[in-house]
């Protein structure tokens, strides 16, 4: 195997860069990690020296590599993307004498919402089922306060699509009651913004507040809203799998991400008749193009319902 020495100093001068650039360290770290794969596959490979000797053609057959190996279109495009970056910046501050990625076109990705929606006979089924598992006097057990925290969790993400790491980081004090408002601090690229949250999902939000949180919390500090059952913040792994429970529970079958209930928020909003920069401001896109994979399930829906609808649609058999 090839030892990339000159690869290994600029990937630590880039790291540098973005740094004092203000990336944030998640994004930092996955940046590394798509250049440590690209670096795994160089040295592999045996063709390349050192980065120095790294063609355009060696790039696309590392493209080509990815998607043999079963990577979906948009993996292989955000591993380029970042390749493309890379070679940028190593280029425009005279790290690098060419840029061997400036001629790469990314493949063209198809604009649909990846992941399930749910419909809306499956929304009411979910909370029907919540409903349901929701304890009717005060909360005194743990169990009875996960259910809580559960129900409010489920109502909180579908009522306002705000992304996993909003939630995971919503405190106490961003519930405003009176407006029926979420303060989200820390959105994507540091913006924050307020959101709109449906009467349904605050009333089960400060229930769980009032009676369920004290109870994980056990006397310990903390101003963070969601929970764990050890009364920790809640991480990543512990809301996916509140998430896929209580939709199993509630007997929708498959595998659901939390991501999958931004999409479903998002989608039902535009089939009511929502203004798509209304949806985009609740979702916090910085760009329109975002909020638009939403409007071809919508178009979809609409087909449908006027294949299923419209009178000239009707024809005997």
């Amino acid at each position: 195997k090839m030892k990339l020495h000159k690869f290994d100093l600029l990937a630590k001068w880039f790291e540098e860069q973005l740094t004092l650039g203000g990336y944030r360290p998640r994004t930092i770290q996955t940046y590394l990690f798509e250049l440590s794969v690209f670096r795994r596959w160089l040295s592999d490979s045996g063709e390349v020296v050192d980065i120095d000797t790294v063609t355009r053609v060696q790039i696309q057959t590392f493209a080509s590599f990815l998607h043999d190996n079963g990577l979906s279109m948009t993996t292989v495009c955000h591993r380029l993307t970042i390749l493309k970056i890379f070679f940028q910046k190593l280029y425009d501050e005279n790290k690098l004498y060419r840029n061997p990625a400036q001629t790469i076109e990314l493949p063209r990705l198809s604009r649909r919402v990846a992941g399930r929606i749910l419909n809306s006979e499956e929304v009411e089924k979910l909370f029907d089922s919540l409903e349901k598992q929701t304890p009717r006097a005060r909360a005194m057990t743990i169990s009875e306060a996960v259910k809580l925290r559960d129900h409010a969790a489920m109502e909180v993400l579908y009522s306002t699509g705000i992304r996993r790491g909003e939630f995971l980081g919503l405190r106490v004090a961003d519930i405003d009651s009176r407006n029926g408002m979420l303060f989200i601090e820390d959105g994507k690229g540091g913006k924050a913004r307020m959101v709109p949250v449906g009467i349904a999902a605050l009333s089960a939000l400060e229930r769980y507040v009032c009676e369920g949180r004290s109870i994980l919390l056990k006397g310990a500090i903390s101003d963070t809203i969601f929970l764990s059952r050890r009364g920790n913040q809640m991480n990543r792994e512990n809301i996916r799998n509140i998430v896929n429970n209580t939709l199993q529970m509630a007997g929708i079958e498959g595998h659901f991400r939390v991501h999958d209930l931004r999409h479903t928020c998002a989608t039902h909003m535009l089939n009511g008749g929502a203004d798509i920069r209304y949806v985009q401001q609740l979702l916090g896109h910085s760009s329109l193009n975002s909020t638009q994979i939403y409007t071809h399930v919508s178009i979809e829906n609409l087909k449908r319902s006027h294949e299923k609808h419209h009178p000239r649609e009707q024809w005997d058999d």
